[in-house]
């Protein structure tokens, strides 16, 4: 019911599993992906994103206040020539689910990653409210597979 809930009334984005591997114990280990793409269409569903995208903050000379000022930015080829672009700053975390005091220990670490709109103005984009989680998988198969099988479900579903 929540998940109804949440699909009819707000703008829900469906994640997908992908299948990373198979174990040492022959079990096969999933990963799970939020589409970027349609998370940034639900975003652009906000008068406000669209507002910030549209009018981003003016650089003052000697002042950066923003991650658009400095010089590695303002540099780039690609954004100069598409001052249009929509920009993504991509965090990553491991968490603990269960209690890291306890007997399961490490046992139950997820590894998150999230995605933030580099168009929001930093007051907003500072917040956890901003955060859109886009991968999700067990830290030890991320060691167990490597990067480049968890970071492969970005092209696995870009088409998508």
């Amino acid at each position: 019911m929540r998940k109804k809930f949440f699909k009819n009334h707000f703008h829900y984005v469906e994640p997908t599993s992908f299948v990373l591997g198979t174990d040492d114990g022959r079990k096969e280990c999933f990963g799970y992906y939020i589409p970027v793409e349609e998370t940034i269409k639900s975003l652009f569903k906000h008068q406000s994103v669209r507002e910030q995208h549209a009018n981003p903050i003016v650089k003052t000379d000697g002042v950066l206040s923003d991650i658009t000022h400095g010089s590695v930015f303002c540099s780039n080829a690609f954004f100069r020539n598409e001052p249009n672009t929509i920009k993504i700053i991509l965090y990553q975390d491991a968490f603990e689910i269960v209690n890291p005091l306890g007997s399961a220990r490490k046992i139950h670490k997820l590894l998150a990653v999230y995605m933030t709109l580099a168009d929001l103005y930093p007051h907003h984009r500072s917040t956890v409210d901003q955060l859109q989680l886009v991968l999700l998988c067990k830290e030890k198969d991320l060691k167990t597979f490597g990067w480049e099988s968890v970071s492969s479900c970005y092209t696995r579903f870009a088409g998508n």
